[in-house]
């Protein structure tokens, strides 16, 4: 899962923890309508350098992953998935990608 389908799947999950360094999302099942987040949540996913160890738990519907924030800013991530409207999230997408292209990060939008 890479940062732009993280803010396409947006409505359909709720932050239940993010604290600097990991994040805990819950999804919907009704994510499991869309065939773009079934193939996500059924392929063993590459995940972009910055973020560490990530757990996905079909039956508990959560994502919990582990990031460094170091080379994520909380603030930056929480911005993203604060986002109240799509031209919202697509800014903060773009303060996020100029971010990691400035510290080394591997930031594709289309990866």
């Amino acid at each position: 899962m890479n940062y732009k389908e993280l803010l396409t799947f947006k409505p359909y999950f709720s932050v239940k923890q993010h604290i600097p360094g990991r994040l805990r999302l819950k999804f919907s099942l009704k994510i499991l309508d869309l065939p773009e987040a079934k193939s996500i949540l059924q392929e063993k996913r590459e995940f972009p350098e910055e973020l560490g160890k990530v757990r996905l738990n079909k039956f508990a519907r959560s994502l919990v992953i582990e990031y460094s924030p170091d080379l994520l800013p909380f603030e930056m991530l929480e911005n993203l998935l604060n986002a109240k409207t799509p031209e919202d999230g697509e800014q903060a997408l773009d303060r996020l990608e100029k971010h990691l292209a400035t510290t080394g990060g591997q930031y594709d939008r289309n990866k």
